[in-house]
């Protein structure tokens, strides 16, 4: 039985991916966060820095937006690389 898909990547990106949980526990040390309530307060679980995702697909140059879209609560939000660079993550676990 293959795990779900919590993440799905593409657009202007080298290596298109769909991303399991497993994936995404995988993504370097680095780029994981323990607990982040230390970053913030409102917030609870672990997570990975959306700039360590978005290294693993390879963002072309020219890209300079991500737009981001959840089937479970219907979110949308379209946010300039560069603040998902310093400040995005994506809460798995």
């Amino acid at each position: 039985m293959s795990s779900p898909v919590l993440l799905q990547i593409d657009g202007e990106v080298v290596g298109k991916r769909a991303f399991t949980w497993e994936d995404l526990k995988a993504i370097d040390l680095q780029w994981q966060i323990d607990d982040v309530s230390l970053v913030d307060p409102d917030r609870t679980g672990g997570a990975v820095w959306l700039r360590g995702i978005l290294e693993v697909v390879d963002v072309r140059p020219e890209a300079k937006y991500i737009t981001l879209h959840s089937d479970r609560d219907d979110f949308h939000a379209s946010l300039p690389l560069v603040e998902v660079y310093e400040r995005g993550m994506f809460i798995y676990r």
